[in-house]
């Protein structure tokens, strides 16, 4: 499965897409970490048994092996490690903004989400059926519109990927969307 964020910083632009294993916090991320493939594109195929050394090494001693992650997913799991979430396997409880503070959100981002509707359908047209979604996020983190498979987005909704919803890393811990913002970079996966 894949995970793509793509992202435009200065105008806090965030569309993800394909984004199906979206709580890679500090548990046991399947598939996260190496082989950086040209521009500011990530791809990643670290094996598992060496991801789980290096989680495990990072865990006990504090820091990431060289050359055993690319740069950006070492440096989001310190900052993971220094927000003070905890990597046993759990999500964290999710940061939600909801009722007249999600409302006043979407009115700052009012242009922002006109432009970006159009240009979200015509990319769910191309992933419709595949089990994937949509994703609009602002330069928090915070999710302002998603679009989806309606059986996927239920499943999307169990791990709050639904708008309001925080993805910023201190909140979230390593994932698509609060690394590409931290980092300023796209990330694929």
């Amino acid at each position: 499965c894949c995970v793509t964020a793509v992202t435009k910083i200065d105008n806090g632009l965030l569309v993800a897409a394909d984004l199906l294993r979206p709580s890679l916090s500090l548990g046991y991320p399947e598939r996260i970490g190496h082989r950086p493939c040209g521009g500011d594109t990530m791809r990643t195929s670290l094996p598992i048994p060496a991801l789980r050394r290096a989680r495990k090494h990072l865990l006990e001693h504090g820091e990431c092996l060289a050359d055993a992650l690319d740069g950006r997913i070492a440096r989001s799991w310190r900052r993971s490690l220094d927000a003070g979430l905890v990597a046993d396997g759990r999500v964290a409880e999710a940061v939600q903004t909801c009722g007249g503070e999600l409302g006043h959100l979407l009115a700052r981002n009012h242009e922002l989400l006109s432009h970006s509707r159009p240009v979200m359908e015509q990319l769910f047209e191309q992933i419709r059926d595949t089990q994937s979604m949509v994703i609009l996020a602002d330069n928090r983190g915070t999710l302002m519109h998603t679009l989806g498979d309606a059986e996927f987005l239920c499943k999307a909704e169990r791990v709050t990927l639904s708008r309001g919803a925080s993805w910023h890393e201190q909140h979230r811990g390593t994932n698509a969307i609060g690394t590409a913002l931290a980092e300023a970079a796209v990330l694929a996966h």
